[in-house]
């Protein structure tokens, strides 16, 4: 799949304020757009851009991290401990 899903998608105003893990669960058609997005190493930089550009995630960021002289993709969550507590599902 080489288009992200997520353009022409009426689901863009919800999948805006989900955690990044959520987003990829609750979707299967960006989780095939991005089947690695959970593998920092082999996270697509390219599609990380177009979904950002797309959703302009509420409670997530993306950054290039070039530490220790490597480059790796890194998620990083922005909103408060308030707003992570709303967020996370209970495990049943």
């Amino acid at each position: 799949m080489n288009k992200c899903p997520c353009i022409d998608c009426i689901c863009v105003p919800v999948c805006r304020h989900k955690l990044y893990g959520y987003l990829f669960r609750d979707c299967v058609l960006i989780t095939n757009y991005m089947p690695k997005y959970d593998v920092v190493h082999l996270r697509d930089e390219k599609k990380m851009k177009t979904i950002i550009k797309i959703l302009q995630p509420t409670y997530w960021k993306y950054k290039i991290d070039t530490s220790l002289n490597t480059k790796f993709p890194i998620v990083s969550y922005k909103g408060t401990n308030e707003d992570l507590k709303n967020q996370l599902r209970e495990r049943r």
